[in-house]
């Protein structure tokens, strides 16, 4: 990782202790940040943070502002931060709840979310117990409850069903590589039950199909060697394909 990325992180996560305190169980960075797939300009910084109990609204309100890319500039595409109860962490469900969930990036609109729930939470607990780099706080294998594969199998789909919505989209998806490489990492885990990055992904399915020109344009894209953007029905097709791919392995 970048020294800027490196110095960043050690500034982020002293914020979340000033701010949260003894609440505080541990930050952990997920996504290619930890998986070695870290792209400069063009990866995110996703970061999970456990916290023992509910959050106060005015803590969150602290963190949404001392967090901003205005005030704390991201040196990478964005952050992609989230905060989970560690009962959350360890007692799964197909939706866990999630106390905190906030975006910020220089070319990103800022949004804060005080609470919910999604699917979207096991995979990041899921990378969390496999691959996480700690920050601050516990060892993740005292923190986070294996996903298991049928559970992270439909959090996957879900994930894709998603991405069909989002296909060529301008803020999430412009070249649609995240799209197709997502969709090979989904279906590396169906058939093989590796989560891996989605470059692993991308690299898994040309073993699988070495003609992929979908596959092989999008691991360019993320290279930055190309910027040539596939045909969206093309990019549907092969999410429909994986979607299937992955729907038979639950049945």
């Amino acid at each position: 990782m970048p020294p800027e990325i490196q110095t960043y992180l050690e500034k982020l996560s002293k914020h979340l202790q000033t701010v949260l305190e003894s609440n505080l169980v541990g930050v952990y960075l997920q996504g290619s940040g930890a998986q070695n797939d870290f792209r400069s300009g063009t990866s995110d910084l996703d970061v999970l943070v456990v916290v023992h109990n509910q959050i106060p609204g005015t803590q969150k309100d602290i963190l949404a502002s001392e967090l901003d890319h205005k005030k704390l500039p991201v040196p990478a595409a964005g952050l992609d931060l989230m905060i989970v109860r560690k009962y959350a962490a360890q007692h799964l469900t197909q939706a866990p709840e999630y106390e905190f969930w906030f975006s910020t990036g220089e070319y990103w609109d800022t949004t804060v979310d005080k609470n919910g729930s999604t699917s979207e939470v096991l995979m990041y607990i899921a990378t969390c117990a496999e691959q996480a780099q700690v920050l601050s706080g516990l060892d993740p294998q005292q923190v986070f409850s294996a996903v298991p594969h049928n559970i992270l199998l439909q959090t996957l789909i879900d994930i894709l069903e998603w991405h069909r919505t989002k296909i060529l989209d301008n803020l999430h998806d412009p070249l649609g590589q995240y799209s197709v490489l997502n969709a090979a990492r989904a279906w590396m885990y169906a058939e093989d039950k590796k989560l891996g990055s989605k470059a692993e992904g991308g690299m898994w399915v040309l073993v699988q199909e070495s003609d992929n020109e979908l596959v092989k344009n999008a691991l360019l894209i993320r290279d930055e060697k190309s910027t040539t953007s596939p045909d969206a029905k093309e990019i549907d097709i092969f999410l429909q394909r994986v979607i299937e791919v992955c729907r038979a392995k639950l049945a």
